[in-house]
């Protein structure tokens, strides 16, 4: 947790098939609110990818959203993300 009252979770997906993830968020701080979306930031590339100088943008941050219910946070984990 941040001092910005925030929880930020991590997840990698080196496999070669996207796969459902489910997060329980239960047992928080009573005082926090659990907000029905949540900000995801996903990098997707192939294993031996990089960003070079003549292709800076290979691996680039896609901003999306997920949906939280109740105390679950559900997304699909894309195959080779991280």
């Amino acid at each position: 947790m941040t001092h910005k009252k925030e929880i930020i979770v991590k997840l990698t997906n080196l496999s070669e098939e996207n796969k459902e993830i489910r997060i329980s968020l239960e047992g928080l701080h009573r005082g926090m609110k659990i907000q029905p979306r949540a900000q995801a930031v996903l990098l997707k590339g192939e294993a031996d990818q990089e960003n070079r100088l003549d292709d800076p943008y290979a691996i680039v941050p896609v901003d999306s959203s997920v949906s939280v219910n109740g105390t679950v946070l559900q997304t699909t984990a894309e195959a080779g993300s991280f």
